[in-house]
């Protein structure tokens, strides 16, 4: 089976790969996009498959998901230790 994903404002338009370089759907991942780009499923039965299934959950929510990217707050971590580090070494230098 061979699904892919398509975001447009109206069916006619869905012609933006939600997938980069419009790649296939992969069984057990979540894909998203949003309301004002909608979404349009394909599903197209490969060749020489004469029995198949498929099946698919959605779900609309209020937020976008949450951004797996933790960079921000290792960031912001090591700046914090830099920082104790120096005011630690100050504190020392003047006793």
């Amino acid at each position: 089976m061979q699904v892919y994903l398509y975001g447009g404002s109206s069916r006619a338009e869905a012609t933006i790969s939600v997938v980069e370089d419009n790649k296939r759907l992969e069984a057990g991942k979540s894909y998203y996009t949003t309301v004002e780009s909608g979404g349009l499923l394909t599903a197209l039965p490969s060749l020489g498959e004469t029995d198949t299934d498929f099946e698919f959950e959605y779900s609309v929510t209020a937020t976008p998901p949450p951004k797996s990217d933790n960079m921000p707050m290792i960031i912001g971590i090591a700046v914090g230790v830099v920082a104790v580090f120096i005011i630690l070494c100050a504190v020392m230098k003047i006793r």
